[in-house]
Formats: C-alpha cells, structure tokens, sequence
C-alpha cells in the first residue's frame, strides 16, 4: 500500500473501504473479531448521562474529543517528518 494513500486516509482525504481497513489492521499485526452478545449495562446508564447534560455540555464534551484527535494526528504528522 503507498505512503499517499495512507497519508489520504491519516488526513481523513480518503475513507478506507472496508477491504482496505482490514488489510491496514492486519499490516498492523492485529485481527478485527466481530460477536454478538448482551450488551454492556453500562451502556445505557452512558447514554442516559449523556441525555441528561444540555446541549452546551454536549458539545463541549465534543469539542474536547474533537481536539485530542486533531493532536494525536499532529503528533503523528510530526513523528512521521522526523523519521524522515
């Protein structure tokens, strides 16, 4: 797989096909496993929190979810051009 393609799909220029997804997780050394079970009580104690809180809380909580991503890419961004 090239260098671009994977630096579209870090940028989020490209969204990788499920094909490609997986063959990116098994380059990684990882396996996706899929299963269908009860699902977790926490989960809708999550989601009821989540309701509960306004929407300027919400989107506070987004916000900040939002900028830890933008810095993991840039830290990446930055390890990558290192390397180089």
């Amino acid at each position: 797989m090239s260098q671009s393609t994977i630096g579209r799909i870090e940028t989020g220029a490209r969204v990788p096909s499920t094909e490609l997804l997986e063959r990116l997780i098994r380059a990684a050394g990882f396996e996706i496993r899929v299963s269908l079970g009860e699902p977790d009580p926490g989960t809708d104690s999550l989601f009821e929190r989540t309701l509960r809180r306004t929407p300027r809380e919400r989107l506070a909580d987004a916000t900040c979810a939002a900028q830890f991503v933008l810095r993991g890419r840039r830290s990446m961004k930055q390890r990558r051009h290192a390397e180089r």
